[in-house]
């Protein structure tokens, strides 16, 4: 009997504090005042069972300042770049990248078949109306060239001699040059070369001949007794001059690209736990 009481009692308890009181007074007070003191002691016994843990303080720091202690790393992060060292990495991974060439082997035909027209133009000149046809022709080919010059061309020998240097430039020399005009690109410690074939090949470039050193070069053709025809003979090699590397602008500046894309961002990592 005693525990049918019991339930009935804690039956009334849980009623009267759900369910709205009749009145305001006393019953209000009564009600509103018991359901209160529930939630201070339901508070206190759970500040018992979980007692909060000890306030962590935490010591701001400025940007560039040096900590005086080590910490340990709670989870794993990345150590950022700064920009300048973002940049000065992205410069360096540009700078390697060779330029993009493509080969244009119809160029070495082009040069022959101009020198060839030109020796055989000067021949029928010189034969035809002499000096004053010489020079007539030299002006119509945009080459400015000396009285003294023109009167060497009016020499079957020196023509010859002109016409077989010529062609030992073409054949030996100019698979070897490359255009010096593009003095960023002599920077670079080789070239890709891409062919008609669609083959690619790095080419170191201290193996291929720039302009100065190309004229230079092109003059040994003639031999040592022949030095009066270099001037004449150098007007040639820049008039006639067509490079077969072609620098593909749109291919080198996209591998540069690449190249700077690639570098990361991060400069390290600090792994869960480590000390710093």
């Amino acid at each position: 009997m005693s525990r049918k009481r019991s339930r009935e009692r804690r039956k009334g308890i849980g009623s009267a504090l759900s369910a709205p009181p009749e009145n305001r007074w006393p019953q209000g007070v009564v009600h509103h005042g018991a359901r209160i003191g529930m939630l201070v002691v339901l508070g206190g016994i759970i500040s018992f069972l979980f007692p909060p843990e000890g306030h962590r303080t935490v010591t701001p720091f400025t940007l560039g300042e040096v900590a005086d202690q080590d910490f340990v790393a709670e989870i794993e992060f990345q150590i950022p770049k700064t920009p300048e060292e973002l940049e000065r990495d992205r410069a360096d991974a540009e700078a390697v990248v060779p330029p993009v060439f493509e080969y244009q082997p119809e160029a070495l035909d082009s040069m022959a078949s101009n020198l060839e027209r030109f020796f055989n133009e000067v021949e029928e000149a010189a034969q035809v109306g002499g000096i004053a046809a010489v020079d007539q022709f030299l002006t119509s080919e945009g080459i400015s060239a000396l009285q003294g010059q023109v009167n060497l061309l009016l020499n079957p020998q020196n023509v010859q001699e002109l016409r077989s240097a010529g062609e030992v430039v073409v054949t030996d020399l100019m698979p070897r040059v490359l255009d010096a005009n593009d003095a960023q690109n002599r920077l670079a410690e080789r070239i890709v070369v891409r062919y008609p074939t669609g083959e690619e090949q790095s080419i170191p470039t201290d193996s291929l001949l720039w302009g100065p050193e190309f004229l230079n070069r092109s003059f040994q053709a003639l031999g040592a007794a022949r030095l009066e025809l270099e001037p004449i003979f150098r007007l040639l090699m820049i008039r006639y001059f067509d490079p077969i590397y072609d620098l593909d602008p749109v291919a080198t500046a996209e591998a540069r690209r690449q190249a700077r894309q690639t570098v990361q961002l991060t400069k390290g990592s600090i792994l869960q736990g480590e000390r710093f």
